[in-house]
C-alpha cells in the first residue's frame, strides 16, 4: 500500500538558489524532498506563484520605495493580516487560521446567523417605513 513520503518537500521552479551543488547537499543533509517543477509551467507551482502575486499587489502595494527593514516589517504585518484576518474565497470566505486551525463549521454557522439577522433587520426596517414617502406620484 502506498503511503506519502514523510519528508518535508521543497517545490521550486529551478530558481538559481535551487540548482547549485550546495543546495543539493543542504537538502540531502536535512532530509528534504527536492521537487523541481517543469520549466515555464506555472500550473506546477501555481499556489506559490499566486501568493507571490498577492504579495506584490497587496503586501507591498503602498509604496515603491522601501528599505529592506521597512519591507520586512510591512510583509510581516501583511502576512499576519493575510493569515489571520483576510477572507479567502478558496476557503469559503474564511481566513486560513480559522479554516485550518479553528472551527470552520462554527465560523460559517455564525456568519450565516449574522447574515440572516441582518436580512431580518432590513425587512423589519422597510415594513415600518412610511411607504407614502417613497411612492411615485
Amino acid at each position: 500500500m502506498w503511503a506519502p513520503d514523510p519528508k518535508p518537500a521543497i517545490v521550486h521552479d529551478h530558481g538559481s538558489q535551487f540548482v547549485s551543488k550546495d543546495w543539493r547537499i543542504f537538502a540531502e543533509f536535512h532530509g528534504l524532498l527536492d521537487i523541481r517543477t517543469r520549466v515555464a509551467h506555472p500550473q506546477s507551482n501555481g499556489r506559490v506563484e499566486r501568493l507571490h502575486r498577492t504579495h506584490r499587489e497587496e503586501g507591498l502595494a503602498a509604496s515603491g520605495e522601501w528599505t529592506i527593514e521597512q519591507a520586512r516589517k510591512e510583509l510581516e504585518s501583511w502576512a499576519s493580516h493575510y493569515n489571520n484576518i483576510r477572507s479567502h474565497s478558496a476557503l469559503m470566505g474564511l481566513p486560513p487560521v480559522v479554516y485550518y486551525l479553528g472551527d470552520p463549521e462554527a465560523a460559517l454557522a455564525q456568519r450565516e446567523h449574522y447574515v440572516q439577522a441582518a436580512a431580518e433587520a432590513r425587512a423589519d426596517y422597510w415594513r415600518h417605513q412610511d411607504k407614502s414617502r417613497y411612492s411615485i406620484s
